[in-house]
């Protein structure tokens, strides 16, 4: 197939080597070693060559699952965000929601129908925080976080993803990363979350405080705070 030449043409040992060592929950063998920007470049090649020649290799590739290689998940994960139907794009990354197993996939997450249908993004974003497989819930969290930066987010919204309760580190960490964002934008709001809210869990709040404090966005005062919070709640 095509898009499997491409990426194969396109791998680099060395890097596959590196990326294993990120991603240690996988086989290092499914890395072919791909650099994201190469990635990108090639989702613009695909989708423009079958523009040109109304072929239809991306269609394809999409309904071609399981992928064998992490690098073929996060392309799927690209070409979907290409997509500018909503309805569609809803269809087809619901599909794709049984083969998420890695934190590299799920935050390649970035639709481009994102700001037109916020609305219905989190609607459905808040049923991915429902799941109970791992990187779906993840993917809840990394479209709120998209979400946050590009619109904005509701108390109750902030408010639901410091409460998540789960045993899974990645959905933890991702849960602290969105508050640290969610800290730049409503600092009052995310400080009584993490110092007084007593149904935010010990590791959410343990990696929120972690990333507010190695933030370079943080203003000293806040990062004063933090670290102090930080040492009472390891204590």
């Amino acid at each position: 197939m095509k898009v499997q030449f491409d990426l194969h043409a396109l791998a680099e040992p060395k890097h596959a080597a590196f990326n294993a060592k990120l991603v240690p929950t996988l086989d290092p063998a499914r890395f072919l070693g791909i650099r994201m920007g190469n990635l990108r470049q090639l989702v613009k090649d695909l989708l423009g060559a079958d523009r040109e020649n109304s072929t239809e290799v991306v269609p394809a590739f999409l309904t071609t699952l399981p992928h064998r290689f992490v690098e073929e998940d996060i392309l799927h994960m690209l070409l979907l965000n290409e997509q500018k139907n909503y309805d569609l794009w809803a269809e087809q990354i619901t599909d794709f929601l049984p083969f998420l197993d890695n934190w590299m996939v799920v935050d390649a997450l970035g639709p481009k129908i994102l700001k037109i249908h916020s609305a219905d993004l989190l609607k459905l974003a808040q049923t991915w925080l429902d799941d109970e497989r791992t990187y779906v819930r993840r993917l809840g969290v990394v479209a709120h976080l998209l979400m946050l930066r590009k619109v904005g987010a509701a108390t109750a919204e902030v408010t639901r993803i410091a409460h998540l309760s789960s045993d899974e580190y990645y959905v933890n960490m991702a849960a602290g990363w969105y508050l640290q964002a969610a800290f730049e934008r409503y600092p009052e709001l995310v400080r009584e979350l993490l110092a007084e809210d007593e149904q935010v869990g010990v590791p959410v709040r343990q990696l929120a405080l972690r990333k507010i404090c190695e933030s370079r966005k943080t203003p000293p005062a806040d990062l004063a705070w933090a670290k102090e919070l930080r040492q009472k709640t390891k204590a």
